[in-house]
């Protein structure tokens, strides 16, 4: 199925770190906005599920970046 192969995408590293650096950004406001109290009942059920989706893709996109740096530079 077309969705589930693994595709690479090219870039430099300073650029992933850009786009980590949004995924966290993400992962941050939707931290922020589940945790307000101001935030609706329906609002927070769609801002959690939405941050465990984020929180998954940049988990992995990290582990992907930690796997091809060099080994003195993994964290």
């Amino acid at each position: 199925m077309l969705n589930q192969e693994m595709r690479t995408v090219t870039m430099s590293r300073s650029d992933m770190l850009r786009v980590q650096q949004a995924l966290t950004h993400l992962v941050i406001e939707y931290q922020r906005e589940a945790n307000d109290p101001d935030t609706t009942d329906d609002c927070r059920e769609i801002v959690k599920r939405s941050l465990a989706m984020w929180e998954n893709i940049r988990n992995d996109f990290k582990w992907q970046m930690n796997e091809q740096d060099p080994e003195e530079f993994r964290q």
